[in-house]
């Protein structure tokens, strides 16, 4: 990961794929409980030396002590999962970059607990409902979270919008585009474009997910019974 490419995961702010953390914490159970959630769902990033508004506290070096901690936390977590540890500078200050992808040993356990992403939240499995729904789905995501198998690039991809929205966003276009795809999270781990990119960023989204419209009727009078215009519109999301 380079700079730029931190800059724009901190630009999206805490999500589904993202955690900030302002310090190691202290326990490591704390983090061990978010890199197995990520792990038992769709993956992602915990950014150590952010607070939740996106400010830089930094932390010390990763000294030998610092990593013996760290050695800690992915130790506790069963079966064992790959874990990518870079250190960046931003504002001066190190800041400890985890990256977690979807495992594929799942389930992913801390201290005999199962713990999934819900949202930015990384919850605890307590209902045997719950449980029950986890192993049926163990490969559970959210839907805008999922491949859109026939959506090919470049021939299905609006690059004037990205362009337009990179620019909106602030973010800066000087990597790759691949590179900027990845970051933002549009992709699956074999490149594929998410169902949320493809609505966002398709030329055509209806041409997958035809229920994607928006259909506007006026009516006369208010016991809406004579339609007097009626229209469908289409396109991307804006």
């Amino acid at each position: 990961m380079t700079t730029e490419e931190l800059e724009i995961l901190i630009k999206q702010g805490e999500g589904y794929n993202i955690e900030f953390k302002s310090s190691i914490p202290s326990k490591a159970s704390d983090l061990a409980n978010e890199i197995c959630a990520f792990a038992n769902t769709a993956g992602g990033t915990i950014i150590v030396g952010i607070d939740d508004k996106g400010n830089t506290t930094g932390i010390t070096t990763t000294d030998n002590i610092t990593r013996s901690r760290l050695q800690n936390v992915f130790s506790i977590i069963e079966p064992h999962i790959e874990v990518s540890i870079q250190e960046l500078t931003r504002d001066g200050k190190t800041v400890l970059c985890l990256q977690c992808k979807s495992g594929r040993e799942k389930p992913y356990i801390v201290s005999g607990s199962i713990f999934v992403r819900n949202g930015p939240n990384s919850e605890k499995i307590t209902s045997a409902d719950q449980m029950r729904e986890f192993f049926q789905l163990s490969d559970r995501i959210f839907f805008d979270e999922g491949p859109c198998r026939n959506f090919k690039h470049p021939d299905d991809f609006d690059h004037d919008l990205f362009n337009r929205f990179l620019t909106t966003a602030g973010i800066s276009n000087v990597l790759p585009q691949q590179t900027l795809l990845d970051n933002l999270q549009l992709v699956t781990n074999d490149h594929q474009f998410k169902n949320g990119a493809a609505l966002f960023f398709g030329r055509n989204p209806q041409r997958f997910f035809p229920q994607a419209i928006t259909r506007c009727l006026l009516f006369k009078g208010t016991d809406k019974v004579h339609i007097m215009d009626d229209k469908t519109f289409g396109r991307n999301i804006r």
